[in-house]
């Protein structure tokens, strides 16, 4: 994983992940417990939070979302803290705040979404209970392979299921509509550092997502792979389109304007 790694900010972060993803996978050889500073009681994360400049409430919020085993942290990293990216390259001391400010308000965020998972019961909400138990498996005998490149957008249509009603909020997000810029749907989880990713409201997904299935899978898997003029892969961030959209809809499965409302 090429974290961008000129600036302080992005430098311990970029150390802290390679950490937690070291220790996420000992605890799963070792099979022991996980416990909750597992990721956070330790020195990179305490580098962290002062490269960060946290207050009191953000660092909260940080050891709060970054401790939690569902929080996504390879696909922020490769995303916002990717070093392909050429904006990271210009102006760093402004995109150092950019991105110290962005990775606050992601784990908000996430938070937010955590606490309203319990609406719909965190133990059927989606493939598996959310109980922090890593012996909890996701579904194998079925296409999908838990990439997560099919949750890459950055928004879709917010079409619950009937009878379903989301919290306000999760219209806006799920259309692209959330507090920071948006690489990947913000209910996009993470199994415990493990590269398996997984929709966190995936029993109450909207249509939209509903109606994405194998072909569809293997369709975007080949464009993202399709080499560029260069002769190298077209990256995910060079294709963007990853998951279903607009364009992937059946007319008349939209939302209601008067439905999508609230912005965090």
């Amino acid at each position: 994983m090429k974290l961008a790694s000129d600036t302080p900010f992005r430098r311990t972060f970029g150390i802290w992940t390679r950490k937690a993803l070291e220790r996420y996978a000992e605890a799963e050889r070792t099979r022991n417990r996980l416990g909750p500073d597992l990721l956070t009681g330790c020195p990179e994360f305490e580098s962290l939070l002062e490269a960060c400049a946290a207050d009191r409430r953000e660092r909260e919020t940080l050891e709060t979302a970054l401790a939690n085993p569902y929080f996504p942290i390879s696909v922020v990293s490769r995303t916002h803290f990717r070093n392909e990216r050429p904006e990271l390259k210009q102006h760093p001391e402004h995109w150092d705040r950019v991105l110290k400010q962005r990775l606050v308000l992601f784990c908000s965020a996430f938070l937010r979404i955590w606490a309203d998972l319990h609406l719909f019961d965190r133990d059927r909400v989606t493939s598996i209970p959310l109980d922090g138990n890593p012996r909890h498996t996701l579904p194998d005998a079925q296409w999908c392979r838990f990439c997560g490149n099919c949750c890459q957008l950055g928004g879709t249509i917010p079409d619950p299921p009937e009878p379903i009603c989301y919290p306000g909020y999760w219209y806006s997000y799920i259309a692209g509509d959330s507090p920071v810029v948006q690489e990947f749907c913000p209910f996009l989880f993470q199994f415990f550092g493990q590269e398996r990713f997984f929709c966190a409201i995936h029993n109450v997904k909207p249509l939209t997502c509903l109606k994405f299935g194998e072909a569809d899978c293997r369709r975007r898997r080949a464009e993202r792979d399709r080499p560029s003029r260069g002769g190298e892969p077209v990256s995910g961030n060079a294709e963007p389109r990853l998951g279903p959209t607009a364009e992937d809809a059946k007319p008349g499965l939209g939302v209601p304007r008067e439905r999508i409302r609230g912005r965090a």
